[in-house]
């Protein structure tokens, strides 16, 4: 039986990684630390770019799972908890390797997203690829597809196989990733947010129904490097209706949030909030029964809809670069 409440933190550092788990004793809530020998092929030598719990699938159907995936530097690893260890074992995984024309560049992964079903990666040298959880015979194992904005060429694949993929001279190195669905009721989405250092803009990758990922749209540029990037709809109805109020947010490294609102495949003008200095980092919350999204760069702010129109209300902080949903 899966609990429907959190049981563990997962702390990233520069060089490694930490599982904590949450004791909770009623008046009193601790955390402690699991030791290295009780995680199983939990990667801890390595920082954590993206983690998260994952549906397993049957058919079309997704169903609660004990998978969990975790995305580092050196690759995608997908984890089960096994109850009679009572740690993390290995269920498939998938390393990046060399482009052909730049053995020069160290293949790893640069940026990472997660949800339910689908991994998103950028990997050193401009490559992005989307992985969806599989199922064969039963056995859990990563599905991929590639996007090649060069020469939008793009090919099916199975993780265990490796296709050559292009860099991307017009967006170069990548600085952030989404594959966050607007609707978060739903374990995937046919929308990846893809940022780059050089040009400050933000590609909107579709994915059709053959799974080929195409260029919808691309952003202006904006006036600071993006390192995080959340769509998010702050009304009611998932889809098309008068409470639909689909944004595309990027925290810049420069200390703005940039608001774009999204008209179903355009892209619409950029509204710049300044969180102060620092990058800014996003994670969507409830406040008081309305959706909002908590920013925080050297300064923090909610931000909401009013009258149909995107606002901010300043949160007085001492100290704060990031935030982290749990």
């Amino acid at each position: 039986m899966l609990v429907s409440h959190h049981t563990h933190f997962l702390i990233s550092a520069a060089y490694n990684t930490l599982l904590c788990r949450v004791d909770d004793r009623g008046q009193e809530t601790t955390l402690s630390n699991i030791s290295v020998g009780h995680l199983g092929d939990l990667v801890t030598t390595q920082p954590t770019l993206a983690f998260s719990n994952m549906f397993r699938r049957n058919g079309s159907q997704y169903q609660d799972s004990s998978l969990v995936v975790q995305v580092v530097p050196k690759g995608i690893i997908l984890l089960e908890w096994d109850r009679v260890s009572q740690s993390y074992q290995q269920k498939a995984i998938w390393k990046p390797v060399a482009m052909p024309e730049r053995k020069d560049i160290l293949p790893e992964i640069t940026a990472a997203s997660c949800n339910s079903s689908q991994i998103a990666v950028a990997v050193a040298g401009g490559k992005v690829h989307l992985f969806n959880l599989g199922e064969s015979d039963n056995h859990p194992n990563l599905e991929e597809w590639k996007y090649v904005s060069v020469c939008f060429i793009h090919s099916n694949a199975c993780a265990h196989l490796f296709l050559s993929s292009f860099k991307s001279p017009v967006g170069g190195e990548v600085s952030a990733i989404s594959c966050t669905p607007l609707d978060p009721s739903k374990p995937h989405t046919t929308s990846i947010f893809v940022a780059y250092w050089k040009s400050n803009r933000i590609e909107v990758l579709a994915l059709d129904r053959t799974r080929v990922l195409t260029l919808e749209a691309t952003s202006s540029g904006l006036p600071g490097v993006i390192r995080s990037i959340l769509p998010y709809n702050f009304g009611r109805d998932a889809s098309k209706g008068p409470d639909h109020h689909p944004y595309l947010l990027a925290g810049l490294g420069d200390g703005h949030v940039a608001a774009i609102q999204l008209k179903g495949k355009q892209l619409g003008e950029v509204k710049l909030i300044s969180m102060g200095a620092a990058p800014v980092s996003l994670i969507p919350c409830i406040v008081e029964g309305r959706k909002a999204v908590f920013a925080a760069g050297s300064r923090s702010a909610v931000l909401y809809l009013d009258k149909k129109r995107l606002a901010n209300a300043a949160i007085m902080l001492k100290v704060g670069n990031s935030v982290f949903e749990f």
